[in-house]
């Protein structure tokens, strides 16, 4: 509406003129401006790591806080031919490069759900690959997660950046569920689309013989009569074997097996020899441990003449042997005229010494210190690695060292924290650490156990009992943590929950101390305070003397003017600044 060219006062929804000309002209509609689309994405990324592939899972929503969708999009680079793509929303979808375009059967306004799947081939042996990734196009803002599973026999060791590693039982619902088995790891992003590597290590067996035996160290005693008695130790190393096979030799017999400090039972081979039942070889990150097997025989050889000429027929195995050495003692009164180097005769031995620790033939200190290891080996595969390391140390401050020392050590030292350099051993120092697991499994029940009571107990307020279930919680906790892989924090973050739950414990008891104490306080005399009547004044029939005056605003104006000639404001008329604040 215009009045004589000029625009109409609207008030209230009414306009308002004083023109005598009022013209009216119909507008066009002003058309309504398409509502924006606001929406937050999630994708959960599930990753399982076979043999041959991986099997990669993916669950990707929209969540639409503001208009509406009936096509969603997402980015998938290095799927092959066999992704799928499902949802009850799904009408059909097209894939083009890495992106993918789902029209949707009907528009959504609140949520689109899609469930994607794909494999991934795997060369053969130890690799290095991209994390898949998936990302949601579209959203104002997008998060992401990552679960990591194993079917197979390879380690997988991720690195990532951008990434929070969690618990998996603190990942979103979004973001569960995506992988086959129980996940070995998993991860919380802020954003969708953040990649990182996984190292896949192959662990290899050396090729070799089922058992090796690395010393054969034989002792021998005779009389004047003919009479041999014989200690065999053996240095073995068993990767797969089930027996030892020994056959003596003619006219000795068996008086006397241990296997690993123990006493071992053989069986008959029918007339082959006998059988001495073997355990397994410890792994460790350098290699499996040896462990001795020690035979005792008894034989006839007839009597010593004056001057005498022997072969000492030995001991047959049914594996091979890396080093044989033999200490002959002669009777009292018979001494060997070979000289060193003399059909292998040897003053000293230049092979072998592993299986003394270090020290000389025969001393005390080596059966001491093969005592300690045995003890040393029984507290490692019990789990108990600070008394390990202990006995350890004790060997090393007897002098002790061989291959088998340094081999158990980097045990303790995988477990301790350290990292492992060594590409090559990192098949095996994941291998350890598992194995390790699996025997803590009581440990770990009896780990959740105390968990479940401490809650309990601090509900209940009991902090006498909270405090000492607690103390045995973090105790197994704290040896689980020390197996727990690189990028698992599972117990990790269980165990700093019950330090966090200990803290709450001891605040809430300081809390009811001080109550106790003021309650105790004498109580202190109250202040007294001044109280008002409520008074009203009625002004009506009220009689005032005197005039009622106007205000005069000249005699204002006239002292704003004087002001502003003063401050020698300048450029600005001020009767215009006078009409500007209302005179």
């Amino acid at each position: 509406m215009t009045t004589s060219g000029v625009e109409a006062v609207k008030v209230g929804g009414e306009y308002w003129t004083g023109a005598r000309d009022v013209t009216l002209a119909l507008q066009e509609p002003v058309a309504k401006r398409a509502e924006r689309t606001l929406a937050v994405a999630s994708a959960g990324l599930g990753v399982t790591v076979g043999d041959a592939e991986l099997d990669v899972r993916a669950h990707l929503e929209w969540r639409l806080s503001r208009g509406e969708v009936s096509q969603v999009s997402f980015n998938v680079p290095g799927a092959g031919d066999d992704l799928e793509v499902k949802g009850t929303s799904v009408l059909n979808w097209t894939k083009s490069g890495s992106r993918v375009d789902v029209d949707l059967l009907r528009p959504s306004r609140d949520r689109v759900a899609l469930e994607c799947s794909f494999t991934v081939g795997l060369g053969s042996g130890s690799s290095k690959l991209e994390i898949p990734k998936i990302e949601p196009l579209g959203a104002f803002r997008t998060e992401a997660s990552l679960q990591l599973a194993r079917d197979g026999d390879l380690e997988v060791v991720p690195e990532l950046n951008g990434w929070e590693a969690l618990p998996a039982a603190k990942l979103p619902q979004w973001g569960s569920d995506l992988v086959r088995g129980t996940p070995t790891a998993a991860y919380l992003a802020s954003r969708a689309g953040l990649g990182g590597t996984l190292g896949l290590y192959q662990f290899t067996p050396v090729s070799g013989p089922p058992v090796l035996v690395d010393v054969a160290a034989f002792t021998g005693a005779t009389s004047r009569d003919g009479r041999l008695l014989m200690r065999a130790h053996y240095q073995v190393r068993n990767d797969r074997g089930a027996f030892l096979r020994i056959v003596p030799p003619d006219g000795s017999r068996i008086i006397g097996i241990r296997v690993a400090g123990e006493v071992a039972l053989p069986v008959t081979d029918e007339g082959l020899g006998w059988l001495i039942p073997l355990q397994r070889s410890v792994e460790t990150v350098e290699g499996l441990l040896s462990f001795p097997v020690e035979v005792i025989l008894l034989g006839e050889n007839g009597d010593w003449d004056v001057k005498d000429e022997r072969y000492l027929a030995l001991p047959t195995l049914d594996a091979p042997v890396a080093v044989s050495r033999l200490t002959l003692h002669l009777p009292p009164g018979w001494e060997s005229q070979m000289e060193d180097g003399e059909d292998e005769v040897v003053t000293d031995f230049s092979e072998g010494e592993g299986i003394t620790y270090g020290f000389a033939v025969g001393e005390a200190e080596a059966a001491k210190a093969d005592q300690l290891f045995q003890e040393a080996v029984s507290a490692w595969m019990s789990n108990e690695f600070d008394e390990g390391q202990d006995l350890l140390d004790e060997l090393s401050s007897m002098g002790a060292n061989n291959a088998n020392i340094d081999r158990l050590q980097s045990n303790f030292d995988l477990v301790a924290g350290e990292d492992v350099d060594d590409t090559s051993a990192v098949a095996a120092s994941r291998r350890v650490k598992e194995q390790a697991r699996a025997r803590a499994r009581e440990e770990e029940e009896e780990y959740e156990e105390y968990v479940q009571a401490a809650q309990e107990l601090y509900e209940r307020g009991e902090s006498e009992e909270l405090e000492r279930t607690l103390g045995k919680a973090l105790k197994i906790g704290r040896k689980l943590e020390q197996l727990e892989q690189k990028e698992s924090v599972e117990t990790q973050m269980n165990n700093e929950a019950l330090f966090v739950l200990l803290e709450k414990d001891k605040q809430r008891q300081e809390a009811k101390k001080k109550l106790v104490e003021v309650a105790r306080e004498p109580s202190k005399p109250r202040k007294s305070y001044s109280t008002f009547d409520e008074v009203v004044i009625d002004f009506e029939d009220t009689t005032v003397a005197g005039e009622l005056l106007m205000p005069d605003f000249n005699d204002g104006k006239n002292l704003l003017k004087d002001l502003l000639i003063e401050e020698e404001i300048e450029g600005r008329e001020w009767d215009s600044m006078l009409e500007g604040l209302g005179y």
